[in-house]
């Protein structure tokens, strides 16, 4: 066995006889630890050369053979050194490739643990440091309806100061009759467009409802405070528009009031007279027909009862699409209640709405603002809309009271 490393100093006579094997005329070459011709030993750092001399070859016989088979075993050692240089070209390049893939491995793994996680929340932090730090640019202000002057409330319809600007968003701006209804014509105006100008009292009860109803059925919450007289005794009002009725406690107690201080004041009481979900197990005593709780024909009832029809009507709607309806037409009031919802939505939609009906030196007021709810119902709605229009709140007994009288106009 030669190996490559001895191919200078290779002497033919030096082969030792070794095994012989029947392959003609030519030399075969074998490697250690292979099994077939010009293949790579991976397990072998060196390529080793066996040569076998067919059986009609005597490798001392002449000089002439033994050059011969010198020359073709150089050429086969040059073929081997050709083919270990091409496979060691080829395991470099192997392992370029192998340094390659485990830099792009590496790189992804990096991206797909905690360390992409940090650099993530590196990045939003700076994101969020750079566009806070960057000026706000002022955005024009919405262009909001105002109502012409004799139906503006004496305090301008603007942010209060100390007010978030952005509260815009939240303001009615529905549009608005440019012609005022005379507090005389109040009631024509409402009987000709919601009752097609016939009194809802006229022939009532119907027969069939006798049995269903009650000569005078009246429940109310707070609805005889010294506030009203005291309030109504101040302004004196011509009309005066409540906002959520229920059976009519509150409106028939102002409707004496007015009578007792000899006032002619028309009185209108906005409520989809419904209830709320449950409250018939509180009145129990509320007949139903076909789904009706009959609230609106027991306020009839007891209205008529009071002899109050010449002074008191319903607008049966909710109170939201009431008051715009009201605003549209020209309906203005010179007191208004507002004690219908008490979460916060309800009462601030109530309050805004309501307020643009508001004549020039009325006063606006309602029930319930100290309750379980707290800050989270009326109070907090009374307390933002007096912020924004730089309005005093003045509280007597669960009633709050906004007097535009005292305000001042910014």
């Amino acid at each position: 066995m030669i190996r490559s490393s001895q191919l200078e100093t290779f002497n033919l006579s030096a082969v030792g006889s070794g095994p012989r094997r029947p392959y003609g005329q030519v030399v075969v070459l074998e490697f250690a630890g292979c099994s077939t011709w010009q293949r790579r030993c991976s397990a072998s750092k060196h390529w080793v050369l066996k040569v076998f001399a067919p059986p009609s070859t005597k490798l001392g016989r002449s000089r002439r053979q033994r050059w011969k088979y010198q020359t073709h075993i150089k050429t086969l050692f040059s073929s081997l050194q050709g083919s270990r240089a091409a496979m060691k070209d080829e395991q470099h390049r192997s392992l370029n490739l192998h340094t390659h893939q485990r830099t792009r491995l590496s790189t992804t793994k990096l991206f797909t643990h905690t360390t992409a996680y940090v650099i993530l929340v590196l990045f939003s932090y700076a994101m969020g440091y750079l566009s806070h730090s960057s000026p706000a640019q002022p955005q024009p202000q919405q262009q909001l309806h105002q109502l012409p002057p004799q139906l503006t409330p004496p305090v301008a319809v603007g942010v209060g100061v100390g007010a978030v600007p952005q509260l815009d968003i939240f303001r009615v701006s529905a549009r608005c009759s440019n012609s005022p209804v005379p507090p005389h014509l109040v009631f024509p105006t409402i009987l000709d467009r919601v009752f097609n100008n016939t009194s809802p009292y006229t022939n009532f009860p119907p027969p069939y409802l006798g049995a269903f109803l009650r000569g005078k059925r009246i429940k109310g919450w707070g609805s005889n405070g010294a506030v009203f007289e005291h309030l109504i005794q101040r302004v004196k009002p011509r009309v005066i528009i409540e906002v959520g009725t229920f059976l009519g406690a509150s409106a028939l107690h102002m409707f004496n009031v007015t009578r007792k201080l000899g006032l002619q004041t028309q009185i209108l009481c906005l409520d989809d007279f419904r209830g709320w979900p449950g409250f018939r197990d509180q009145f129990k005593d509320m007949n139903m027909i076909n789904g009706d709780v009959l609230l609106l024909q027991q306020f009839l009832q007891n209205v008529v009862h009071f002899k109050a029809t010449e002074s008191v009507l319903p607008v049966p709607f909710s109170t939201g699409s009431g008051l715009e309806k009201l605003c549209e037409w020209g309906i203005t009031g010179d007191l208004i209640e507002i004690d219908a919802g008490h979460d916060f939505i309800s009462a601030w939609g109530d309050i805004n709405r309501a307020y643009r009906l508001l004549r020039p030196g009325g006063i606006i007021f309602g029930h319930d603002y100290f309750t379980a709810a707290d800050n989270r119902g009326v109070r907090r709605a009374v307390n933002l809309f007096a912020k924004m229009n730089n309005l005093k709140i003045k509280t007597e007994g669960q009633h709050w009271v906004i007097d535009t009288t005292s305000a001042k106009q910014i």
